[in-house]
């Protein structure tokens, strides 16, 4: 609540009267006027922050499509989104201002907007290669984002005013579901599908579901009235349920494999989470009057986060991987072998042929790239005066699967060295094998 000497000094001198030991709810202050003696409370126009989306989706779509060389231009694109990032950024903050009263704190808006900048130009440089356009692209989206978050934080705290007890407890529970939903679906991806599952990134994903959420579902289900046990004790058996599974679980997949691997047991985790356990826990709070169910708001709010961070790290390592500019640990390779020469070598590596003789080669091709790959060959020949390209294939090879290229050569006299050269997906010479011929000429028999 706010008192009435907190109330601008022109507000008060003005209808100073109808504030007389009175108290104003600060969950929704936004700008007050006085109609007949009654508070009507306006939130800042949704309007103005539609438009400065404009202007920031104007920057995004001219950083892509346009090269940004101009400096003038440059300049101008950086100051429309300074300023967005300034006034959003400040209005996450502070949601119950008007843009009026935001502009009476130009030091948190410059700051603010200083700080993302900085941010900014640290995450180009580091993970792009920083130039104008790339710079406006990062910044848009940053400017996007608080745009977007800023009107949440607005109707979010425009709606307090008439949320009831059950409308919070209901929004609470839906909210924690969909958020435990998204992180068992991202989780997933991250543990399962290239080339999200590239990073070793189960063993983060994996932690809540050895540790809590399981337990803690399976004890809201069992018990999913507030007033029968208190969160502590809630808490501590959601762990120690959540450990027993995960121990019961290990112990089938070292039955059946041989071996312990987190990995699957953290898999099976996420899936009876997903398909077993949330969808028992919605059923059974259906049950319950609202206002009754249990909820604790810090850990609703934790799996939200949860969910947040899982989203945005699975998708991040699935650019890191992608990146052209980045070289990912763990990366994956290709196998690329040449078979069907027979006979052997001489001490100098050679290998005996007749003029004319026909050779018919596989090139096999074994793909553990964490993607499915098209790969281009080309078949070449190097002497002393020639260098020749005999033939090129075309193949496409699913991630985990071999593939046989044949191909026939016909023998010329001299020596020369047969190249095999293997492309990738980016027309980037990636495995080179070579065959060194030494072709006898008929004559040489005569």
């Amino acid at each position: 609540m706010i008192e009435p000497r907190n109330i601008s000094g022109k507000t008060r001198k003005k209808y100073g009267k109808h504030f007389k030991n009175k108290k104003i709810n600060i969950l929704i202050l936004y700008k007050i006027k006085i109609e007949g003696g009654n508070y009507i409370l306006e939130k800042p126009s949704m309007k103005s922050l539609a438009i400065l989306f404009i202007f920031t989706l104007l920057t995004f779509v001219l950083s892509l499509i346009y090269s940004v060389n101009n400096m003038y231009v440059f300049i101008a694109l950086f100051i429309v989104n300074f300023f967005i990032v300034a006034i959003t950024s400040t209005l996450i903050i502070y949601p119950s201002y008007t843009f009026v009263e935001l502009f009476k704190k130009p030091i948190h808006m410059i700051t603010l907007s200083i700080a993302f900048t900085l941010f900014c130009i640290i995450f180009t440089k580091q993970f792009l290669e920083l130039n104008s356009n790339k710079f406006l692209f990062v910044f848009s989206i940053i400017a996007t984002a608080l745009i977007i978050f800023a009107i949440l934080r607005v109707k979010r705290r425009h709606d307090d005013k008439s949320k009831t007890i059950e409308d919070y407890v209901d929004k609470s529970i839906a909210e924690s579901t969909y958020a435990l939903i998204i992180y068992c679906l991202v989780s997933f991806v991250g543990m399962n599908v290239p080339p999200f599952s590239v990073l070793p990134l189960w063993f983060g994903l994996s932690i809540p579901f050895i540790m809590f959420i399981p337990g803690y579902l399976i004890m809201n289900t069992l018990i999913p009235r507030r007033e029968e046990i208190e969160f502590v004790e809630r808490a501590a058996t959601a762990i120690f349920i959540s450990l027993i599974m995960t121990s019961i679980i290990g112990i089938i997949v070292v039955q059946v494999n041989h071996y312990l691997n987190m990995r699957v047991v953290s898999l099976i985790l996420d899936l009876i989470t997903l398909f077993i356990l949330l969808p028992a826990y919605i059923l059974r709070t259906r049950t319950i009057e609202v206002k009754k169910r249990y909820i604790y708001p810090s850990v609703d709010k934790l799996f939200i986060v949860l969910g947040i961070i899982g989203l945005i790290i699975v998708l991040g390592s699935g650019v890191y991987v992608n990146s052209e500019n980045i070289n990912p640990i763990n990366q994956g390779n290709t196998t690329f072998t040449i078979s069907g020469v027979g006979g052997t070598a001489d001490a100098d590596g050679y290998y005996n042929f007749t003029d004319g003789e026909n050779l018919t080669l596989k090139m096999n091709i074994t793909n553990k790239e964490n993607k499915d790959m098209t790969y281009k060959i080309s078949v070449q020949t190097h002497n002393n005066t020639t260098n020749e390209v005999i033939s090129e294939y075309t193949k496409k090879v699913k991630d985990g699967k071999s593939a046989v290229v044949p191909t026939n050569l016909t023998m010329t006299p001299g020596k020369k060295d047969i190249t095999f050269v293997l492309y990738d997906d980016k027309n980037q010479a990636y495995k080179i094998r070579h065959l060194y011929a030494n072709v006898e000429s008929s004559d040489d028999y005569e």
